[in-house]
């Protein structure tokens, strides 16, 4: 597994796919020269795909994530008593938003509910869902293309963010606030 510029990737989080059930996919982890191993495939068509989050590599078997330079995960056949090679290079790397939530009180909002969008994917492919930590704070990974977001809790109104487009390796902090649902 290497990086855009070639370089090894460390420690990287390796899937095998069986095109028989994807769901289960094979997992290790690459050696100090971006080397790995996978154990176990059954015989057939397998996808190899690559992840390492803290180099700004994210998993994007979820459509959300892929960015326009994605390449679909390299084939290989495996068949029994072989030794197949497969090599993996990474593409761009995401961007990183942070979100913190609190209600038009101050107080932390744990347990918010996210849905991403983006422009250029249909619904239900360019969404994601996520959840934010106890601290009403969330940080996560984004494509850096364009994206919208909504923040929805019990007892609040859904707040919108709008388009917002970062680029690779490009931070940015979020505050929401969340106003209460009141009663008339």
């Amino acid at each position: 597994v290497t990086e855009r510029d070639g370089k090894p990737l460390a420690g990287a989080d390796v899937y095998g796919l069986p095109e028989e059930n994807m769901l289960r996919p094979i997992r290790t982890k690459t050696d100090k020269q971006g080397r790995f191993q996978l154990t176990s495939v059954p015989v057939g068509v397998v996808y190899l795909e690559a992840a390492k989050e803290d180099k700004g590599y994210p998993y994007v078997q979820f459509a959300f994530f892929r960015l326009p330079d994605y390449k679909e995960p390299n084939k290989v056949i495996v068949k029994a008593g072989e030794t197949v090679k497969g090599a993996i290079q990474m593409g761009q790397k995401a961007a990183s938003l942070t979100v913190v939530i609190r209600g038009d009180d101050g107080e932390m909002v744990p347990s918010a509910g996210f849905e991403f969008t983006r422009p250029d994917m249909p619904k239900p492919f360019g969404t994601v869902q996520r959840s934010s930590d106890a601290g009403g704070t969330t940080k996560l990974f984004v494509p850096p293309v364009p994206f919208s977001f909504s923040v929805e809790a019990p007892g609040y109104e859904t707040w919108n963010s709008g388009e917002i487009h970062l680029k690779s390796e490009e931070s940015q902090t979020v505050m929401v606030t969340l106003r209460k649902i009141t009663a008339h």
